[in-house]
């Protein structure tokens, strides 16, 4: 008999799943890509109207290890209006449709894994120290990604919208510290010194030289004199871990 279908909402989706076990996931959801185990499926796009765009892009592990495995897709439709996300899996062995959910917190935890995952693998592993440049809707995550494998002391965050700086570092300062110091800085500040650096907003960026050559890289309209916000203290690392 077959199981009931499992349909999870945001709610459920931010509950059920923690960013320490999404990156942990992504990882080993990488290994098994590279060892052919695993498989993408190329994003289809579609426009209409003044911008509005409908989306859709796969992925599959027929087999996890010695465990059966899944395939699904990602769809999501972008209006001014709005948008809205869905994933839907299957097994891969019966073709069973498992689960429908609804997907912008998981893309956000997708992106933020991989954050995680790349800084786990590529920054040295001493680094405690971050420079955001941005501070949109996938910010906050993004620096927690980034706490998860590298334990942060000092943060530096950086817009080009001072009110809007303001407001992400009262909001990171509440989330993700526990007893800490804020001061001002200025853009100039962001890549001295660092170790971790996390780009959150749509700006190119061009390519840089070598840090140990003393070049430097940063956002095409970061200006050296505009005032950054810098947190330093104990950051937490349970803000986006599972409520019990």
């Amino acid at each position: 008999m077959a199981e009931p279908l499992i349909w999870l909402n945001e709610a459920d989706v931010v509950a059920l799943v923690k960013l320490d076990d999404a990156i942990v996931a992504l990882e080993q959801g990488l290994r098994w890509l590279a060892q052919g185990t695993g498989f993408n499926v190329v994003k289809a796009l579609g426009g209409w109207g003044d911008g509005s765009s409908m989306h859709s892009l796969g992925s599959g592990l027929p087999t996890m290890g010695t465990a059966a495995g899944y395939v699904g897709f990602k769809n999501w439709v972008h209006t001014k209006r709005g948008a809205t996300a869905l994933y839907v899996m299957f097994e891969a062995e019966t073709g069973q449709l498992v689960a429908v959910m609804e997907a912008a917190a998981l893309g956000q935890l997708r992106t933020s894994a991989m954050t995680g995952v790349g800084t786990k693998w590529l920054a040295p592993s001493t680094a405690a120290d971050m420079a955001l440049i941005g501070t949109g809707p996938q910010a906050l995550t993004q620096i927690a990604a980034i706490n998860a494998v590298r334990p942060l002391q000092r943060l530096r965050i950086y817009s080009p919208t001072t009110e809007k700086r303001r407001a992400f570092v009262a909001t990171a300062r509440a989330k993700l510290l526990r007893g800490a110091g804020e001061r001002v800085g200025r853009g100039r500040d962001l890549w001295r010194g660092d170790r971790n650096a996390g780009h959150a907003c749509k700006r190119t960026v061009p390519s840089s030289g070598n840090a140990r050559e003393g070049r430097t890289s940063q956002c095409h309209r970061c200006d050296p004199a505009t005032e950054c916000g810098v947190l330093s203290g104990r950051f937490r690392t349970d803000q986006y871990r599972r409520r019990r």
